[in-house]
């Protein structure tokens, strides 16, 4: 009940309730409050006057009656209001809320309502807990090897000599540090009675060179795990029999061709088989597929690369064009396509031009790769291409070191990358043919104008 509840006071009556002019009572009550109160003597008049209070005030004593006289012991009690009198604010006992830090006189920042965002700190804590787990497992995962893009022409000086492990780790220092991450190592020779070549001052059978063969590629793999290592075969197709026939479009030939690539990487170990088939023309194209798909079966999901001729003489092209070199010999963009949907590298062999300028040669080299550029990236799946350059230094009608060499035929490739537009993608690196063949200015010439370009 509220003040505003209560019955109005009467203005005779004082602050205890009781009218001011009974004496007698006052006289009572007055007698209640002393510390040690005095019996009054029992006389009829005041056992009747006591009899009126009560019922006129009911069976409760005003509340300073009972404050004073409550019992030693008991429990003390909350006082009740006086009539009129205010009520006092409401006592609550005050619920422990985690407090802020504050500085002494300075702002106070508001209160965090804690029961609220328990359940977000909790699901923010436990997302930073994975990120922690991910970035420190992240520390001690393995990174994968970097794979480089350029390929190296390997010759019978590593593949078939007795090389120590010390040789081999140098080589492929040199190899880590031009960025060549693919080698096509010498294996053999397919000869004029169908047998495969090995040293021509012996038996000149792949057979006394198989065992060379085999540890220079268990030394190479424990080096250089990451690369990819070819076993480079040559095949000449030009070759005729009595009759003028020659041998790319004999069945059993290539039967033999086949054979000898599954043998290399089901046998020997090799990731695959680069086979340098020398020379194939145009007028050889459906031939020359016969020979890519029996290898390609015969290999199954093994590497396969080839080397090709460049387009030595496009007839419709505005470039310098070889001398000495038939017009129109050239691949059609079909048959490059052709040849990309059955191998994984195609290695244009950009040199023997005959061309007599430095500029020449850039502007012929980019005419190649920007030609095979469109032509692959064209096809879905296609095979990557690299462009080989020469370092060989022998000066004959088809090539002059001081024309077709390393600042030229690089300065070409760049060009050619940027006509190709965004068909350069397929074009993944240069391969240097051959590092028995390139000295130490060349290397150096390498890495300055192509690696660190």
């Amino acid at each position: 009940m509220d003040d505003q509840s209560q019955p109005p006071m009467d203005p005779k009556s004082s602050s205890t309730g009781i009218p001011d002019n009974d004496e007698f009572l006052n006289s009572l009550f007055a007698e209640a409050k002393s510390k040690q109160p005095q019996e009054v003597p029992n006389t009829g008049k005041g056992g009747r006057a006591r009899e009126r209070y009560r019922r006129r005030r009911g069976s409760n004593p005003p509340p300073d009656v009972l404050a004073d006289t409550a019992p030693t012991g008991e429990t003390e009690r909350t006082p009740r209001r006086r009539r009129g009198e205010a009520a006092p604010p409401p006592q609550v006992t005050p619920r422990l809320r985690r407090q802020q830090v504050a500085v002494p006189g300075g702002p106070k920042l508001p209160p965090i309502d804690w029961v609220r965002w328990r359940p977000y700190l909790f699901g923010a804590g436990a997302i930073a807990a994975v990120i922690l787990i991910i970035v420190v497992l992240g520390l001690f995962k393995n990174e994968p090897a970097p794979t480089y893009p350029n390929s190296l022409w390997l010759g019978s000086e590593y593949s078939f000599a007795e090389r120590s492990d010390e040789d081999v780790a140098a080589l492929v220092a040199r190899l880590k540090a031009q960025q060549i991450g693919t080698v096509y190592a010498w294996t053999s020779f397919l000869k004029s009675d169908n047998t495969w070549s090995g040293l021509f001052d012996s038996t000149n059978t792949f057979e006394e060179m198989r065992p060379n063969v085999e540890k220079f590629i268990q030394q190479f793999r424990a080096a250089y795990p990451e690369a990819t290592l070819y076993g480079w075969v040559g095949f000449p197709i030009s070759a005729r029999d009595e009759n003028g026939a020659y041998n790319l479009n004999d069945p059993a030939v290539i039967q033999i061709v086949a054979d000898f690539a599954a043998e290399l990487v089901n046998e020997l170990g090799y990731d695959g088989v680069m086979l340098n088939a020398e020379l194939v023309f145009q007028d050889s194209a459906d031939d020359y597929l016969a020979l890519l798909r029996a290898v390609r079966r015969a290999v199954g999901d093994a590497n396969l690369a080839v080397a090709v001729i460049p387009d030595w003489s496009p007839a419709e092209a505005n470039i310098p064009k070889p001398p000495l070199i038939a017009p129109g010999t050239e691949y059609t963009t079909a048959f490059k396509q052709q040849i990309a949907l059955l191998v994984d590298e195609i290695v244009v062999m950009a040199y023997n031009s005959g061309l007599s300028s430095p500029v020449d040669y850039s502007q012929w080299v980019a005419y190649q790769t920007a030609t095979y550029a469109r032509a692959i990236a064209a096809v879905d799946g296609g095979a990557e291409v690299r462009i080989a350059i020469p370092t060989f230094n022998e000066v004959s009608t088809d090539h002059n070191p001081t024309v077709e060499n390393i600042p030229a035929a690089v300065e070409g490739v760049v060009e050619g990358l940027t006509q190709a537009g965004d068909a350069s993608a397929a074009i993944e690196g240069i391969s240097i043919f051959a590092e028995y063949t390139t000295v130490e200015e060349e290397w150096r010439q390498f890495e300055q104008f192509w690696v660190q370009r």
